[in-house]
């Protein structure tokens, strides 16, 4: 169960002038159930009903729950806005990507506001659909390509130039494990440094107690015999 942050609720179903009754049919619950939750009056949802109200209004969960942006989305969202760049001929705007992506533009607006944040779907979308800049899934297909290449180009080469750079790339990888070793045997040696200066200063304080302890006891010893002799 979760809380609604029922506000936020109301604020996203406005951006898309839905009627409680038409979010009720979408999410599958009886009108008079949605309109407990966006009241108040039942605070607490199935976390199964708030993905679902999630996925209608394209929100982040997070921020549907308690209304935190996802500020890495929405600098970069921002950034390529206000570059004016264009996509297709066609300079980009609230209404062009609401138009393109299929949703109202009063919530292309709110995103770009910073009021709400997108769902990590919508965004990706926005991204590569709307802004027209590389997505996840353009960049997997792009590593994927690049390592194919890669693969390709190996096994055209003889077997004996593809061990020498695989011997190659071994012996940069174990320079790097000596580089390593040697920085921790730095560490370890000043630690060593460190250790024996504190021995030596815990020594000499030993020595200085164990002076003034034996002049204590000396000095107890001579008044005793003084006062026997008196």
């Amino acid at each position: 169960m979760c809380e609604l942050e029922k506000n936020l609720f109301v604020m996203a179903r406005s951006l898309y002038g839905l009627s409680q009754s038409k979010v009720a049919n979408l999410i599958d619950v009886p009108q008079q159930s949605y309109a407990r939750y966006e009241a108040g009056i039942i605070d607490k949802i199935p976390y199964t009903i708030m993905s679902k109200l999630a996925l209608v209004f394209n929100v982040s969960p997070d921020w549907l729950l308690t209304g935190t942006i996802n500020k890495n989305h929405h600098a970069a969202i921002v950034a390529v806005y206000q570059s004016g760049r264009l996509f297709d001929n066609k300079p980009i705007s609230a209404g062009f990507l609401a138009e393109r992506l299929g949703v109202p533009e009063p919530f292309i607006q709110a995103i770009i506001a910073g009021d709400i944040s997108p769902s990590q779907e919508f965004y990706d979308r926005m991204m590569h659909d709307g802004f027209g800049v590389e997505g996840p899934n353009d960049y997997h297909d792009r590593r994927e390509a690049e390592i194919k290449k890669i693969v390709d180009r190996q096994a055209e080469q003889p077997r004996e130039q593809v061990l020498v750079d695989e011997i190659e790339d071994l012996k940069g990888k174990l320079d790097e494990i000596y580089e390593w070793y040697d920085r921790l045997q730095k560490k370890s040696d000043a630690l060593e440094k460190t250790a024996l200066e504190q021995k030596g200063h815990i020594d000499a304080l030993e020595k200085m107690i164990g002076f003034s302890i034996n002049k204590g006891e000396r000095k107890d010893n001579f008044d005793s015999k003084n006062h026997e002799s008196s």
